[in-house]
């Protein structure tokens, strides 16, 4: 097989966030001639360290990069250094122990915590998408050899437009509209996802020709149409699914006001919500949570929410 200079790893499909924001890396890197990229297998996900190890071992690179962290890459990252030398680089992109307290108990979360450290000890450099989480890296953690690259935006793509057709398609024609495009995910613990918000905030707006529109998909879909459902709003709240990513700028383009939620913890504060970028790009309006990314970008092209509690 042939022999790449890095490999870029990423721990997730190919179709993700970190997976579209690692290929435009690459492509648009002058200095990176030769690579390869691959990708977890999310439908088995431990059995990923093989299969990444024998990727590594195979190529045998001279630079492995490591998209968002996870045991599945950092841990065959790890094992293949014991057969062969190779700066390794990772960008973790979240808080990981602290990632799974909504969903583990304390035990998995103690000894995630400490293959965290193990896994960002033993990189030669650790690349943050957040400001706010290379300083973290520098002042809690003691890491000295941490960089800092914002997330970029095609802007070709991303960019203020009238979509005039697909708004009167969806239903959003002639009011404001507020919304938010994202994962939603459930929280069992907070009862709670993107998009919760807003339809609360919307149960207070009585008579006034405001609507929401809600785009993507997951575990929270269906507690959310139940909960627009409750209040009577089915009218009033557009759910679309899941939505191809090159479609994406033409619903945020939809969009009066863009709302960005990040949870008020250490995994809110260093998160980098690429959303973020997307909507400034459109040249959106943005009412977000005062944590974080959004308190260096939002202040002046929005509005920041203070809030106690997670």
């Amino acid at each position: 097989m042939s022999s790449f200079l890095v490999l870029l790893i990423v721990n997730e499909g190919k179709s993700g966030v970190c997976a579209r924001a690692v290929r435009s890396l690459a492509e648009r890197f002058d200095g990176l001639k030769s690579y390869d990229i691959v990708y977890r297998d999310d439908s088995r996900k431990f059995r990923s360290i093989f299969y990444l190890f024998r990727e590594i071992l195979s190529r045998r690179p001279e630079i492995v990069y490591v998209e968002k962290i996870a045991y599945s890459a950092c841990t065959a990252v790890l094992l293949a250094r014991f057969f062969f030398k190779f700066k390794y680089i990772l960008c973790p992109s979240d808080a990981y122990a602290q990632l799974l307290k909504a969903k583990h108990n304390k035990l998995i979360v103690i000894l995630a915590g400490m293959f965290e450290k193990l896994w960002i000890n033993s990189a030669d450099y650790v690349l943050a998408r957040n400001p706010l989480h290379a300083q973290w890296l520098k002042d809690k953690r003691k890491i000295n050899n941490v960089g800092f690259l914002e997330h970029g935006v095609d802007v070709d793509i991303f960019k203020p437009s009238s979509q005039e057709e697909l708004k009167k398609k969806l239903g959003l024609e002639e009011c404001l509209v507020v919304g938010l495009v994202g994962s939603l995910v459930w929280s069992e613990r907070y009862r709670f996802c993107y998009g919760w918000d807003i339809i609360e905030a919307l149960k207070g707006l009585g008579g006034l020709n405001v609507k929401a529109l809600i785009v993507g998909d997951g575990s929270g879909l269906s507690h959310l149409k139940d909960i627009a459902a409750t209040y009577g709003l089915q009218e009033k709240v557009v759910f679309t699914g899941r939505v191809p990513h090159e479609q994406i700028a033409d619903y945020i383009n939809c969009v009066d006001v863009c709302v960005s939620t990040q949870s008020n913890d250490l995994v809110g504060s260093l998160r980098c919500p690429t959303k973020l970028s997307e909507y400034m790009a459109c040249g959106k309006y943005i009412i977000a949570t005062d944590v974080g990314y959004a308190k260096i970008y939002i202040d002046k092209v929005g509005r920041l929410l203070p809030y106690e509690g997670v």
